[in-house]
């Protein structure tokens, strides 16, 4: 559907953006689907929450909310994890 294609690339440019610029945000898609609206929540991942010792501030799980209008029918969900990258420090 286009509400699965247009989350794929804002997924896309969540990735593709640098870890420090990943918040919660929301918009409009622009061209041909501004009917579209997009709704990101961001939350932190600490090591309570993973089990993975050092884990604060290298991952944020990422909630997208794809929606059409008004249309409460109309709405896709996608839950993703953003690592930052680690820099080899040799």
């Amino acid at each position: 559907t286009v509400a699965s294609l247009l989350a794929q690339q804002k997924i896309a440019q969540l990735y593709t953006s640098g870890f420090d610029d990943v918040h919660s945000e929301q918009g409009d898609f622009e061209g041909e689907f501004t009917d579209f609206h997009w709704q990101t929540e961001v939350e932190d991942l600490s090591e309570d929450d993973t089990g993975i010792p050092g884990a604060e501030d290298l991952l944020k799980v990422v909630s997208l909310t794809v929606s059409r209008g008004d249309d409460d029918d109309m709405v896709l969900q996608v839950k993703t994890v953003v690592m930052k990258k680690i820099e080899d420090k040799q």
